[in-house]
């Protein structure tokens, strides 16, 4: 028996030898022939490139992202609280839309911002400030460059945070309130000149034998007045009128006669001193009348 030899071209990439025989089959190479494969590498690599710029992308871009949403919180939240300020404070329109705008745009960077009255959602700025409003609600925006995902087709992006803050009175005395007291007279507590980050000295009295130290309960020992500055603990209110039943807006509070300055309440206001460094705030009374003296 006899076995033909057959001749067959093909396509081969590597040209690293004439013959190929397998299965009694003699291959040879053509020169000329090319490989229908070929191109197929720079396909792939641009569509690796795409998605490495995409990945880039997410993760320099997107840690953008995450900081610039931060830093609007920030502003969202301080100019929230710049806006509620000036509410509390009696301020007009223009005032509460001056303090958000300060604080949103010119101190924390946000590139615009829209801030309503709540309830009702009047815009702030409008002209008018609502009669029962009670806080604002505010929403910033901040606009940026992109790096890599401009690339893509997004030259820039934008993040938005929201924040909200109300302003209200001190129905009843709560864990933070303070039997410390000081006087102010006029119609807007800004008329007194109170300000945030002033320091101010409580020495002050509604009449002969007062000076700004407050007893819930009609007490007059040290030993009370300093489980009154215990932080967390519960007033125990007494109205000596006998009509509120609880400390409200116009209800009178009664006075601790001379100056209580024992070592407990030093160590107690002392405790306060370092928990306002910690950012906890203290409640105090500010009243606008007094009666009698002593206590």
């Amino acid at each position: 028996m006899t076995h033909e030899k057959k001749t067959v071209k093909v396509s081969l990439l590597r040209t690293g030898a004439k013959y190929f025989c397998r299965n009694r089959l003699r291959f040879r190479l053509v020169p000329g022939v090319q490989s229908r494969e070929e191109g197929q590498s720079l396909v792939l690599m641009a569509l690796a490139l795409v998605a490495l710029l995409g990945m880039t992308a997410l993760a320099i871009d997107g840690g953008m992202a995450f900081v610039q949403r931060a830093k609007a919180q920030n502003a969202a939240d301080a100019s929230a609280i710049a806006g509620a300020r000036q509410l509390a404070l009696g301020g007009t329109d223009s005032e509460i839309a001056g303090a958000i705008s300060e604080y949103a745009i010119s101190r924390n960077g946000a590139s615009l911002f829209t801030a309503a009255y709540y309830p009702g959602g009047s815009q702030v700025g409008g002209g008018t400030v609502p009669g029962n409003s009670t806080g604002v609600n505010v929403v910033t925006r901040i606009t940026f460059s992109t790096y890599f995902a401009g690339i893509l087709g997004h030259p820039q992006m934008t993040v938005s945070a929201k924040a909200s803050a109300a302003t209200g009175s001190v129905l009843e005395p709560g864990p933070s309130t303070q039997p410390l007291a000081t006087e102010c007279t006029q119609p807007n507590l800004d008329q007194c000149g109170f300000e945030i980050g002033q320091s101010y000295d409580m020495w002050v009295g509604g009449g002969p034998g007062n000076f700004g130290w407050l007893s819930w309960s009609g007490a007059n020992n040290a030993p009370y007045v300093e489980q009154e500055l215990t932080p967390g603990n519960q007033p125990d209110y007494v109205d000596p009128h006998s009509i509120c039943p609880e400390l409200a807006i116009g209800c009178w509070v009664q006075g601790l006669p001379g100056v209580t300055n024992s070592s407990g309440n030093r160590s107690q206001l002392d405790n306060w001193i370092a928990l306002g460094q910690l950012g906890t705030p203290m409640i105090v009374v500010i009243y606008d009348s007094s009666e009698g003296s002593g206590s």
